[in-house]
């Protein structure tokens, strides 16, 4: 868990990215929302946690979203 940020004045901004997949290959992929389409598709999402500041941006976490299957 994140308690404070290293920057002064920083921002932590969540991101969510959904791909869309055709293969087999990817871990994650299903049937789910990705706004990249705004529809179901088969696709895989994930969340990215970066901070933010006037210095720049760098990614603190990021986790797939495991779509129901």
């Amino acid at each position: 868990m994140v308690t404070s940020l290293p920057t002064e004045g920083a921002l932590l901004l969540a991101d969510e990215t959904g791909g869309i997949k055709k293969g087999t290959k990817s871990v994650e992929v299903a049937r789910q929302y990705t706004g990249v389409v705004g529809n179901v598709e088969n696709a895989q999402v994930s969340v990215h946690l970066p901070e933010g500041s006037r210095l720049g941006r760098v990614i603190i976490d990021r986790e797939l979203y495991a779509g129901q299957h």
